[in-house]
């Protein structure tokens, strides 16, 4: 700590400063646990982006998949109709 006082006719000024000369490691302590807090948010985001990304797979699959099914069915009726005018003949 230091402190500087001046005086003058018309009054003082004073100056202090204060420079811890150790801090205990509290500053790469700081930095550390900011770094282990980007790091957790990192691999959150990267585990939504997953989810997000299988999920819209996965929903894909299904409309795909749901797709054939009806063409198959659409196929199968169409197929019974032309049967069914065939025997009317």
């Amino acid at each position: 700590m230091v402190e500087t006082h001046y005086h003058s006719k018309g009054g003082s000024f004073g100056i202090q400063l204060n420079i811890p000369l150790y801090t205990g490691g509290q500053t790469s302590s700081q930095i550390r646990e900011a770094v282990a807090r980007k790091c957790k948010i990192k691999n959150k985001w990267l585990l939504l982006i997953e989810k997000i990304r299988l999920s819209v797979k996965q929903a894909y699959q299904n409309v795909r998949s749901n797709y054939y099914r009806f063409m198959a069915q659409q196929r199968l009726l169409d197929s019974e109709k032309i049967q069914n005018l065939q025997q009317q003949f």
